[in-house]
């Protein structure tokens, strides 16, 4: 139970983003050290986003973030991650949509988060490159390499 409501709709809502980041991730067959990795990054980005819009960070560790990203982010059953396994297989973001009959609401909220974080300087590089992969067209193993191989940091 919780009574952050707002925690939990940033959960509900932002994990699907990360979904189809690790979509991505294993379409180019990175394996699940890499889908992992991704996703651990996306958890500490959707504590900093929570806190920001006034949800508590601590609510993104429980089952309205971490518990529904580990399923939404691993599951052949997500529509998100679904869209970007096929991503990462070589589709066009265009042509999945239109062969769908169900919405990936990933794709929409990447480019509602990327733009606020931008405007407001909430790090989310994670978001940041599932954005531009879809919005921008960015070489998927580039970006994607790119966000894997980030300087170690304390991210919190």
């Amino acid at each position: 139970l919780s009574d952050d409501i707002i925690g939990g709709q940033v959960g509900g809502s932002i994990k699907n983003v990360y979904a189809i980041g690790c979509g991505i991730v294993d379409g180019i067959n990175y394996g699940q050290s890499a889908v992992a990795a991704l996703l651990t990054r996306a958890i500490v980005e959707m504590a900093r986003f929570c806190e920001y819009v006034g949800g508590q960070k601590e609510t993104i560790f429980g089952l309205s973030g971490l518990g529904d990203a580990i399923l939404t982010c691993n599951s052949e059953l997500s529509r998100n991650f679904v869209t970007g396994l096929l991503i990462g297989r070589g589709k066009k973001i265009n042509e999945i949509i239109k062969s769908k009959k169900t919405v990936a609401e990933g794709v929409i909220n990447s480019k509602t988060i990327f733009k606020l974080s931008k405007k407001k300087k909430i790090e989310m590089p994670v978001c940041g490159s599932v954005y531009k992969i879809l919005y921008k067209k960015n070489k998927i193993k580039e970006t994607i390499e790119k966000i894997l191989t980030r300087d170690i940091k304390k991210e919190n």
